[in-house]
């Protein structure tokens, strides 16, 4: 009865050794699974810090990019600026040699309007002297 206990406790002894070589080998497989998740979740983690440090230079490239358009516009914006300011300096010194042109001309016209009643009254006055002179003349063929 002994030998027969010992050979059942063996027996079941052989049957637990199994069940654990048995979880033991699922449980292998369970951490080879686990290790094989964990080395493509690094090779995913790697691909995405990658990814993330070509965004990040794309990005620095691109504020770079962004600043110097943004000089260009200042260096533009300040050009038109002074051109504006330059072009409306232009405009008013022509306005002003526009008036004082205008100035002259009335100037002018005034100096006309003396000049052409002066030859008037030179004309008339010639005139008074033409017939003056004519009847002197003809005073002195008649006292000849």
């Amino acid at each position: 009865v002994a030998l027969e206990t010992t050979q059942n406790k063996m027996l079941d002894a052989q049957r637990e050794l199994g069940a654990l070589r048995q979880t033991l080998t699922q449980k292998d497989y369970l951490v080879e699974t686990l290790e094989a998740k964990v080395r493509k979740f690094e090779e995913n983690v790697g691909v995405l810090e990658a990814q993330v440090k070509s965004r990040n230079e794309d990005i620095l490239s691109l504020e770079s990019e962004l600043a110097t358009h943004r000089e260009t516009i200042t260096t533009k914006e300040l050009a038109l600026n002074k051109m504006q300011i330059d072009n409306e300096s232009i405009v008013m010194r022509l306005e002003s040699a526009l008036n004082d042109k205008n100035r002259d001309i009335e100037i002018l016209q005034k100096k006309l309007e003396l000049s052409d009643s002066k030859v008037e009254e030179l004309s008339r006055e010639a005139a008074g002297n033409l017939s003056q002179l004519t009847s002197t003349r003809d005073e002195l063929k008649s006292a000849e």
